[in-house]
């Protein structure tokens, strides 16, 4: 639905379970309707809940927290937004989420960022 761009600084490696510990602070950008940045501590091996701190556009009072669940590491993250602060978000930002999977792949039309496929002012 957008694009996520930050920095994770690797904290802990912990070979005995697979996984690592990042300390990470990036953004979520989601064209026309802001952004909003998060905060905390990532961990690949259970879920983790990041701190809102920030946003602008319709995100510019939220605050609360999103959830990752790792489906795929570095690239696949299942992502669950907590916001408070904010009215009823725009039908465009609201859908039924498929139940993640390693396999799944956004469509070829969302891939290419086609019009319709994408969101207000969405760019690559």
């Amino acid at each position: 639905m957008g694009i996520t761009a930050g920095i994770c600084i690797l904290v802990e490696n912990k070979p005995e379970i697979k996984g690592d510990r990042y300390e990470a602070i990036y953004s979520f950008y989601v064209g026309d309707y802001g952004h909003m940045t998060v905060q905390g501590h990532y961990l690949t091996y259970q879920d983790t809940c990041l701190a809102i701190t920030g946003g602008s556009g319709i995100f510019v009072v939220v605050t609360d927290q999103v959830k990752l669940r790792q489906i795929v590491f570095p690239f696949k993250i299942f992502y669950t937004f907590y916001l408070r602060g904010i009215g009823e978000l725009p039908a465009e930002l609201l859908c039924e989420p498929i139940e993640p999977h390693p396999a799944v792949e956004a469509v070829p039309a969302a891939k290419a960022c086609e019009p319709h496929a994408r969101i207000t002012n969405f760019t690559n």
